[in-house]
């Protein structure tokens, strides 16, 4: 048995982002894949760098140049 504790995102939230937007993604983890779709400029390409900074801990570089208010990762332990 592998001893190891793994979390994953099931839901992401962001607010305001660039001062307009509110995101609500719910990860399908079942199937594996979640597809984001909308309007040009509307924060899919910033939702993905700011997942991924999260997941591999380079959070500092983006937010830095993300305009955002808040951002919530609910996590799911699946074992």
């Amino acid at each position: 048995m592998d001893q190891h504790q793994f979390l994953r995102p099931q839901r992401v939230e962001i607010d305001e982002l660039f001062g307009i937007y509110d995101h609500r993604i719910d990860l399908n983890l079942k199937d594996r894949i979640t597809l984001l779709h909308g309007r040009n400029g509307v924060g899919k390409t910033a939702v993905l760098r700011m997942i991924n900074a999260l997941l591999c801990g380079n959070w500092r570089i983006v937010f830095r140049f993300e305009d955002f208010e808040a951002i919530d990762v609910d996590l799911i332990d699946d074992h």
